[in-house]
């Protein structure tokens, strides 16, 4: 059965180029392919960046590319065939810097990027805390606050307190300050009379009171404290960041910055016939 495709602009194959093959050639060695993508503009990426019209895959590889008419053909009683109307359609893209884990982190962090105000900001933490148990660490996503919200700031720790009184709060940001409220600072020892560390700064008001912002090797202090991910956590991370980038079409990335136990974990995640999650 033809099926259209409407989905979005661009049909990115998540699967490895395996050889790009004429069909003429290679049709007696095909068993049924599945699927197949017809009436497409096929980016083949070959030594002649040759535009075709159709592609044939089987067990998650390229088998051929050629007319729509001519790879239909190849098509068995159960093959999905599937109209691309024109869509263009490439091998999987490939990352070449990312950090992979920090896709499958939405169940973990509080999701900060969306937040444009600072009162988005607190709802977003109060949503998250409101799931969590009194006492368990509660951790935000990467975000950039001065640039993000309208009031151009930090979040203090009196309004984090405010939405969560009953945890430890650590926000990081993608630059060289996060932020903790009352019960994060406790945990680890940081009160008004803390020294500064070198090279870092606990934030203070007016008053010389702790405003909860950390600046650069302050945040070391807090950061250390947050307990790490268990590795059932961590291998769910990685396999939720594979669905995630899949929908992208990145199929392979360059990790930007991996830890050994990250590369134990990918190890361990790996088998034999199914490329996910293998350290290169």
């Amino acid at each position: 059965m033809v099926r259209k495709l409407t989905a979005s602009a661009i049909v990115a194959t998540s699967m490895w180029i395996a050889g790009i093959a004429s069909v003429a050639a290679q049709q007696p060695e095909f068993s049924a392919p599945d699927p197949v993508l017809i009436n497409g503009k096929v980016l083949t990426l070959d030594e002649r960046s040759t535009m075709t019209e159709a592609v044939a895959v089987a067990d998650g590889k390229i088998l051929a590319t050629g007319t729509s008419a001519s790879i239909k053909a190849l098509a068995g009683a159960r093959t999905r065939v599937l109209d691309v109307a024109g869509k263009t359609v490439i091998p999987g893209l490939i990352d070449t810097h990312a950090h992979f884990k920090a896709a499958g982190l939405g169940d973990y962090v509080v999701i900060m990027g969306r937040a444009k105000t600072v009162a988005e900001a607190l709802e977003a933490i109060k949503a998250f805390a409101a799931k969590k148990k009194p006492g368990e660490w509660i951790v935000g996503g990467a975000w950039h606050p001065p640039s993000q919200l309208a009031e151009k700031r930090y979040l203090t720790r009196q309004e984090i307190d405010s939405v969560a009184p009953d945890n430890p709060v650590y926000l990081r940001t993608v630059g060289h300050f996060s932020m903790a409220n009352s019960m994060a600072l406790q945990r680890v020892g940081i009160d008004k009379t803390t020294a500064d560390p070198n090279g870092g700064k606990f934030e203070r008001d007016a008053a010389g009171e702790l405003t909860g912002v950390l600046v650069e090797t302050a945040i070391d202090r807090v950061e250390k404290a947050v307990p790490p991910w268990t590795e059932d956590d961590e291998m769910r991370q990685f396999t939720i960041a594979e669905s995630v980038l899949n929908s992208f079409g990145i199929t392979s990335v360059v990790e930007g910055a991996t830890e050994a136990r990250d590369i134990a974990c990918c190890r361990s995640m790996s088998h034999p016939g199914k490329p996910h999650c293998a350290p290169a």
